[in-house]
């Protein structure tokens, strides 16, 4: 499961590539991403208002990302306390465990 929020980041993430690297073709490829993985979830989560006010009132620009704060009143409102990201700023979340795909993907190897 995940959220939309997740998806709109991978989009935008592609995009910013795009820009910063002048190959609009990674704008097609975060797109193919996106619609790939949407195929392979059983559920996705649009943020609920209440998860949104949540986010908002412990906003504050430069300390924690908005939609980090989004997913994580998501994760909390259903009960879901591991969340598989390489982005290390989830730690500092109470109650909340960072699975890291790259060892997860070790861990998962076949010897």
């Amino acid at each position: 499961m995940t959220s939309l929020v997740v998806f709109q980041e991978i989009v935008y993430l592609f995009e910013r590539w795009a820009r910063e690297r002048k190959d609009r073709t990674l704008v097609q490829t975060g797109k193919k991403i996106v619609s790939e993985a949407l195929t392979l979830m059983d559920e996705v989560y649009s943020p609920s208002r209440l998860e949104f006010t949540k986010a908002l009132a412990t906003y504050e620009p430069g300390k924690r990302d908005f939609n980090d704060l989004l997913i994580v009143e998501a994760m909390r409102s259903h009960s879901i306390q591991e969340i598989l990201t390489a982005d290390r700023d989830y730690e500092q979340f109470a109650g909340i465990m960072r699975v890291d795909p790259f060892e997860l993907e070790a861990r998962l190897r076949p010897n």
